[in-house]
């Protein structure tokens, strides 16, 4: 298995390129392809690229089982589910809220700015919004 970076700035169609390669990829009878994107947009962003790819085939059918779109948190499933290094059950969202409250109520005295926003809910709720978005 091999792991390609294309990078550069703005002014590059990366998805094109990125496009093209996979197309070429997934011509070969056993390659697979995988796109990581973020969480926000997995879905939106699945659509447009298998779109894409279904496009560029003179095929009347399309199979998506060798190129697949997804979130780093759903990769990480992906390749760790037959390992045993997970076991299948997470945290839910009240969960993780539980134990960041707990974690910011701990550390209230060490918090320089937001020591007085502690006990608002806001905090609680930005602050995980955040959190997430790095899932």
């Amino acid at each position: 298995m091999s792991l390609q970076f294309i990078t550069g700035d703005g002014s590059c169609d990366h998805e094109k390129m990125i496009l093209d390669l996979a197309y070429e990829w997934l011509e070969k009878e056993h390659n697979e392809v995988f796109f990581i994107v973020p969480n926000y947009n997995k879905f939106e962003r699945e659509q447009e690229i298998l779109s894409q790819l279904k496009n560029r085939q003179a095929k009347e059918n399309f199979s998506t089982i060798r190129g697949q779109v997804y979130s780093f948190n759903r990769l990480a499933w992906y390749f760790l589910q037959d390992s045993g290094q997970i076991n299948g059950q997470s945290i839910s969202d009240t969960g993780s809220a539980m134990i960041m409250r707990k974690v910011l109520d701990a550390l209230t005295e060490e918090l320089l700015i937001f020591r007085g926003e502690v006990k608002k809910k806001v905090l609680l709720q930005n602050y995980w919004s955040f959190i997430k978005n790095f899932n």
